[in-house]
């Protein structure tokens, strides 16, 4: 090649296919996957829905709480998800409030993973770094407040 010759253009990339760049691992998913995930959770908020977990041997217990006598910050979520499902909102909040108030942050989290998944645009709220920590935190502070009175011994 000598000095007065244009160079070569720059290839051309390939066109994105459709799924590519949201996720790696599900890219490659077949949709009936997706299908079966979405057919398991509605039956499985069914079941949630008509059966109260208190007292039901299919329902898990917190190992923590079986064990230790604390509440983990998800313990009382089975709970407070059938009392929402039921328009029990006072009984919800009661069981489990940091759940009742992340529940719309989650769920526009899924609906965003879907809309991006479909091709579209949709801000994702667990697209930051910080927003993860932001409610780690909130997890860890929400364990130990609901807990203090079983550390200083109250009944």
């Amino acid at each position: 090649m000598s000095i007065h010759e244009p160079s070569p253009p720059p290839p051309v990339p390939a066109p994105a296919r459709h799924g590519e760049g949201i996720a790696p691992g599900w890219a490659a998913a077949p949709w009936w996957l997706g299908a079966l995930l979405g057919m398991a959770g509605v039956a499985a908020l069914l079941v949630l829905w008509r059966n109260e977990p208190s007292g039901q041997l299919y329902y898990p217990r917190c190992l923590l709480y079986v064990a230790t006598g604390l509440q983990c910050p998800g313990c009382g979520i089975l709970r407070s998800t059938h009392a929402l499902m039921n328009g029990r909102w006072g009984d919800a909040w009661r069981l489990n409030p940091l759940w009742v108030s992340l529940l719309p942050w989650m769920g526009w989290g899924v609906v965003a993973g879907i809309l991006r998944g479909m091709g579209l645009r949709a801000w994702q709220p667990w697209a930051r770094p910080w927003a993860i920590g932001v409610v780690a935190g909130l997890g860890m502070a929400y364990a130990v407040v609901r807990n203090v009175p079983t550390l200083l011994g109250a009944p």
